[in-house]
């Protein structure tokens, strides 16, 4: 999910770069920061299911994953990420599939209550989360010394 959501800001600031747009660029200027910032521990986890479907008015399942949300990570990643991974679907101008159709992801309401890993700025991180815990777990985040600002 890292990789794939890196490489999908890198190719739309390439493209608002090149049409110019500086409010593209800075809104995905800011999406490559949070990746990178959150890095491959801080996506979110996903598990198996299956969806019942109508194929050719034919009853039947689908494989899908249903996406969790991370607990400790700042609300507003939920829909950022939800508009990153649809990016390539609605500019197919810019990305064309390539490879199998990947697995239909679900947005569910389960939550992944583990904890971030150390490092973070505190600005990653959801403001119930950092108020539910004790002053010591606090310290034991070691928050990095950089602040990250979220865009409204």
């Amino acid at each position: 999910k890292c990789s794939n959501r890196l490489r999908i800001a890198i190719c739309m600031i390439d493209f608002a770069q090149q049409h110019k747009d500086e409010q593209l660029i800075h809104f995905w200027t800011y999406v490559h920061d949070a990746v990178e910032t959150l890095g491959e521990r801080g996506m979110s986890d996903e598990e198996d299911s299956v969806e019942n479907v109508i194929i050719d008015g034919v009853p039947t399942q689908q494989d899908v994953k249903k996406v969790k949300k991370l607990w400790f990570r700042n609300e507003t990643f939920e829909a950022l990420f939800q508009e990153v991974d649809e990016t390539p679907k609605i500019e197919n101008t810019i990305f064309t599939q390539q490879g199998p159709v990947a697995v239909k992801r679900i947005r569910s309401n389960i939550i992944d209550y583990r904890k971030p890993p150390r490092g973070y700025p505190k600005g990653i991180l959801r403001t119930e989360y950092l108020d539910g815990l004790l002053e010591f777990e606090l310290e034991d985040l070691e928050f990095a010394e950089r602040e990250f600002e979220i865009l409204t």
